[in-house]
């Protein structure tokens, strides 16, 4: 008896004596998501390693998608042809603080894992459905995860390795100060009293000898009984830039549109005293915009270098240029 006639194109894979066997892909699949959200949660320090690994699992899942036999070879190597284009055309409009992160490889390395991921879930929902809804999936699921990252930026690296994603058309925290700076009335310098006989507790970058150390100082351990307060929160412009410390005095270096400040602050209040301001502006995808030094008192003199170079020695006591 002649055998029935199938039109392959659109019969289900599951009547197919190869259907798929997705099996290790979905386990590929729930591992990333343990490393995207579980484990940034409990072991938060640890942000590389989840990251390379989920950067792991996209290229295994990547792997055994290009040698999936279950799949014709023309779908299996069109579909990563197509994430090469994919990737490819969006890295041409990104964000700049992601598209030059990374020495420019920072978009692959966030975009592989994520558009892997994509692969696995159009499998795991129409992957035993007719060929023409598998590539249809495919096809969605590959363009959506590239073109998602038009939608965003980054505005730099937490302390625990993750990055701080944000919508490509939000206000960054620079420009929200910006912002809340012009509708505010205008400071008036003022003048930092320096104790002659006193010097700096913390002159420079990592304190005296550049050690980490504050000596002289006890710290109450027992926080249920006595646990630490916050005497005040002000809202800066970004920079790498810590704080050199004396008496009241708090200096630092940071950036606000386009004017680079030295800056000095109370203590007490963080009621700014002075500030020295250059027209100029240094910014780079893997940092973002700012200053990347300490400034260093020594003598009532404060000596701080701008991102682009500029080195001053300002009176302390009132940022007048030395």
């Amino acid at each position: 008896m002649d055998a029935p006639l199938v039109n392959h194109a659109t019969a289900p894979l599951s009547s197919s004596p190869h259907a798929l066997r997705l099996l290790p892909a979905l386990i590929l699949g729930a591992l990333q998501l343990v490393l995207w959200f579980a484990l940034p949660a409990l072991l938060p320090d640890q942000g590389l390693y989840w990251f390379l690994g989920s950067c792991l699992c996209g290229l295994l899942v990547l792997a055994w998608w290009a040698f999936f036999r279950a799949v014709p070879w023309k779908e299996r190597w069109g579909t990563l042809a197509l994430l090469v284009l994919a990737l490819a055309a969006t890295s041409r409009a990104l964000h700049p603080s992601i598209a030059g992160a990374g020495m420019g490889m920072l978009f692959y390395l966030l975009a592989l894992p994520l558009s892997a991921f994509a692969l696995v879930l159009a499998l795991a929902l129409f992957g035993r459905r007719s060929a023409v809804w598998r590539v249809r999936a495919l096809f969605c699921a590959i363009a959506l995860s590239a073109a998602g990252w038009l939608l965003v930026r980054t505005d730099g690296v937490r302390g625990s390795g993750g990055l701080d994603l944000a919508w490509r058309w939000s206000l960054t925290a620079e420009e929200r100060l910006l912002a809340a700076e012009a509708s505010a009335s205008p400071s008036r310098a003022g003048e930092l009293v320096l104790e002659a006989h006193a010097s700096a507790a913390w002159p420079e970058f990592r304190g005296a000898q550049r050690a980490g150390v504050v000596r002289g100082t006890k710290i109450a351990t027992d926080w249920s009984s006595a646990p630490p307060r916050d005497l005040w929160r002000r809202a800066v412009g970004p920079a790498w830039s810590s704080f050199a410390v004396h008496g009241d005095g708090l200096f630092t270096q940071e950036q606000r549109g386009d004017e680079e400040l030295i800056a000095c602050y109370r203590a007490s209040t963080g009621e700014p005293i002075w500030r020295h301001r250059d027209t100029t502006r240094f910014w780079e995808a893997n940092a973002g915009a700012g200053p990347r030094a300490t400034p260093t008192l020594h003598a009532g003199r404060l000596y701080a270098f701008g991102a682009t170079g500029r080195l001053h020695a300002l009176d302390a006591r009132n940022g007048a240029l030395l």
